[in-house]
């Protein structure tokens, strides 16, 4: 997603991905719903019998229209077959037959309702309006964003019959949980309270999140609490990170301070990479390992780390460890080897960040997110191996809070 779509039409999609999980989405969806209800009870019933006339079939319709879509359905139907057997009670079992085949055609799948949903063209906004509405219609499958407003829709159409209700909930890295996830919790355990736990500067998916806590208080009578001080990360590393941050309310300061700063190391690019990374074994990582403490290299995709796990073995490092799926498992006492998508919520006590250029972190607002992440990842020592043109968010960074750059 972040490297794939050129940058117009990746923009597009995070405008569009972004909507499926707003809180305007969910609003909408209801409204459709709703609406749904109503042209339920628009037709002429009367040619089913005289007594379903406008007036009692409102007088239904009045008395079912909180219900989820299908049990409305269900419902009505009770209530007619209560008519008849009071009013017509010789035709009671034809007549309600017949109102069932009429009404029959009203039933609808979580899918059809989704599908007749995106067509709506008042979801969008007035100027990419052409743009999405486009998208929308011509959406042929259920991406990831779709999954929160689908169940939601379910919901809508059926309530479920067992819902199991919690004292407590506790959310992590709930920045990246978006309006309708907090929606569903909600509706799901309305008596439960909730202590939920993030940070948006970790925000690293640029098409979901909940972008301000501010967007919960339509949710949550909550009481905000902000975590000034960083216990995990050193000082010199924290004041690092949060150099690179475009746009922030919140910049955590480190309480441990260590004197060590985080280095620029540069790649020869005249000698081959298994002499490259025969240097830092012998500058770093040969020390590293002799401490038996955690390291990692952070890379930028799967297959950079399965390259630079072949530069180690060459160098008769072959205690590495490829992170290539969430199924696999952390062993801290080989070096661990995984791309920054994957390496949030972790932490080593020493980092090789590698190759943190230009183009792999563009100086976007979500791209400073993603190196603060990855550079938190950090405890102690970090190193970032410089190969191509280094990002521009480094610049800051390399006056002030980098120690002197390393070349051999």
């Amino acid at each position: 997603f972040n490297h794939v779509l050129e940058k117009e039409k990746k923009s597009l999609y995070v405008e569009w991905f972004q909507l499926k999980g707003a809180k305007i989405y969910a609003e909408h969806l209801k409204e459709h719903i709703d609406n749904m209800k109503k042209e339920a009870f628009l037709g002429d019933f009367t040619s089913i019998h005289p007594l379903l006339n406008n007036k009692i079939m409102n007088q239904i319709y009045d008395r079912v229209k909180d219900l989820p879509y299908n049990d409305m359905y269900s419902r009505t139907i009770i209530f007619i077959q209560q008519l008849f057997d009071l009013k017509s009670p010789e035709n009671s079992t034809e007549l309600v037959s017949n109102f069932k085949k009429y009404w029959n055609v009203i039933r609808k799948s979580v899918n059809e309702v989704y599908t007749e949903f995106l067509q709506k063209e008042y979801l969008f906004s007035a100027d990419r309006n052409n743009l999405l509405v486009q998208l929308s219609r011509n959406q042929r499958e259920y991406y990831e964003e779709d999954i929160p407003a689908l169940v939601y829709t379910s919901f809508l159409l059926d309530k479920p019959n067992n819902i199991q209700n919690f004292d407590h909930i506790f959310i992590d890295e709930a920045q990246d949980i978006n309006y309708i996830q907090f929606l569903l919790l909600k509706t799901f355990c309305p008596t439960s309270s909730f202590t939920i736990v993030g940070d948006l500067n970790q925000q690293i998916y640029l098409q979901r999140g909940i972008g301000s806590w501010e967007n919960l208080k339509p949710l949550f009578d909550f009481n905000f609490m902000s975590l000034e001080y960083n216990y995990r990360s050193s000082k010199e590393i924290m004041d690092l990170a949060t150099s690179c941050l475009i746009k922030t309310d919140y910049k955590g300061t480190g309480i441990l301070e260590t004197g060590v700063r985080p280095i620029q190391y540069f790649f020869n690019k005249k000698t081959s990479d298994t002499e490259n990374w025969l240097r830092i074994k012998k500058r770093y990582l040969a020390d590293w390992l002799l401490s038996k403490q955690s390291i990692a290299i952070i890379t930028n995709s799967i297959e950079d780390s399965e390259k630079i796990e072949e530069s180690l073995y060459s160098i008769g490092l072959l205690e590495t460890n490829v992170i290539r799926s969430s199924n696999s498992t952390l062993d801290h006492s080989k070096i661990t080897i995984i791309s920054s998508l994957q390496v949030k919520g972790l932490e080593f006590n020493h980092v090789l960040l590698y190759n943190p250029s230009e183009k792999e972190y563009p100086a976007d607002n979500y791209f400073s997110k993603l190196l603060y992440m990855v550079m938190t990842r950090a405890l102690y020592n970090l190193v970032l191996l410089i190969i191509d043109n280094p990002t521009s968010l480094l610049e800051e960074a390399d006056l002030n809070y980098l120690c002197q750059n390393v070349k051999e």
